[in-house]
């Protein structure tokens, strides 16, 4: 994990991140803490080599989950439905808080019906501004293989 955090990090300083991660594998709590470190990295006003520096308004905002730049998607019931994804439009239609990159964290991406891949696939394709979007997923089979290729 440590060379890949390494990668995100120089990738990050050098302004040169995608617009979008897929990250996958079964211990969910990994996932989830590896993002929330990278955004906590990410939007951190003083950040270190390697880490945030966890004491800024920016690191309070992102570990209490109330950075306005950052939103995030779960299931709603058994699946991620296509309302979730088209509300999307008017968060990343908002300019950004700080000037910075708006993140978007899709857990459990798999669980996207087909309606609302469809309609992230169009987010993916065209997105609006400095996006990020981090899909954490299980099972990356699961989703279009024209996701995984963007």
């Amino acid at each position: 994990m440590k060379s890949q955090w390494e990668f995100f990090v120089k990738t990050a300083k050098t302004g040169s991140l995608s617009h979008a991660y897929l990250l996958s594998g079964n211990d969910a709590q990994k996932k989830t803490e590896a993002v929330s470190k990278l955004i906590q990295f990410l939007y951190c006003e003083h950040p270190g080599v390697l880490i945030s520096c966890g004491k800024c308004r920016s690191c309070n905002a992102v570990s209490k989950g109330l950075h306005p730049d950052i939103t995030k998607i779960s299931k709603d019931g058994s699946e991620i439905k296509i309302i979730q994804i088209l509300r999307l439009n008017s968060f990343l239609s908002l300019t950004s808080s700080q000037g910075k990159v708006k993140t978007i964290v899709i857990e459990e991406a798999d669980c996207m019906n087909a309606q609302a891949q469809s309609a992230f696939l169009k987010l993916l394709e065209e997105p609006k501004g400095d996006t990020l979007f981090l899909l954490l997923t299980e099972y990356p089979a699961l989703l279009l293989p024209t996701i995984h290729s963007r």
